[in-house]
């Protein structure tokens, strides 16, 4: 497993990680950028709403897989491809702020 950044705007990224050829990239640090401004649980309470709602988690459920990123403290992320992240985008609506 390689890790890989995805860049999306001057000093800002989103880590990410290669798994069987695949890119995976964090749902919380995406949350936590289009999201910005709120307390560092934000992201993670979005992300557990997500999943736990009926009419989203069929949406969002297949799309995700757990990757640990290197480095000491680092838990199991939920992690998305490009794809899921347009999703997730759509799922958040109106929580997102336009830049």
């Amino acid at each position: 497993m390689a890790e890989v950044l995805l860049e999306i705007a001057q000093n800002a990224s989103i880590r990410g990680m290669r798994v069987d050829g695949v890119d995976l990239f964090s749902v919380l640090d995406f949350i936590a950028y289009v999201c910005p401004g709120r307390n560092p649980i934000y992201a993670t309470q979005l992300w557990n709403r997500a999943i736990s709602n009926d009419s989203t988690s069929n949406e969002v459920m297949p799309t995700w897989h757990y990757c640990k990123f290197k480095g000491q403290g680092q838990r199991n992320t939920p992690c998305m491809t490009i794809l899921g992240l347009q999703k997730m985008l759509l799922i958040l609506g109106s929580k997102v702020e336009i830049f």
